[in-house]
């Protein structure tokens, strides 16, 4: 069975809209982890993903080779900005690097997807599931 990492960004909506992405790869096969800092809390709630705290600031994340796919919630907290340049500089084939924003205007368009403003977050990780992805759920 393939092995899915998504890294949710620390907020709860991020948290809970991400596991969506978690729950679309583990009806498609994947066997997910999520993190998120404080959703791991609420771990035995969810089946279909293990949901894991942060990983400490000092990592080498070499945690990242046991993945086939690695999903990251860009934000710009320090962890996150270690996490997205190891996880692109040693794992670029299979990193996506998402950074969703509600703020029109305030922030550049960054990462592997770039969100369409007119659509809704969730439309936009459906359409990042279906073609980048090409999950079937």
């Amino acid at each position: 069975m393939k092995k899915a990492l998504v890294y949710s960004s620390k907020g709860l909506g991020d948290g809970l809209i991400f596991l969506v992405i978690s729950n679309n790869l583990n009806k498609n096969g994947y066997k997910v982890d999520t993190f998120h800092p404080f959703l791991s809390e609420l771990d035995s709630w969810f089946k279909y993903t293990e949901i894991k705290p942060y990983p400490e600031i000092e990592s080498n994340f070499e945690f990242l080779n046991e993945y086939d796919l690695i999903i990251i919630n860009s934000d710009y907290n320090e962890l996150n900005k270690l996490l997205v340049n190891h996880a692109k500089n040693n794992h670029l084939e299979k990193t996506y690097e998402l950074h969703p924003s509600a703020c029109k205007g305030r922030n550049l368009p960054k990462g592997d997807l770039k969100f369409n403003s007119e659509l809704t977050v969730k439309e936009n990780l459906a359409i990042f599931c279906e073609n980048d992805l090409n999950l079937t759920n």
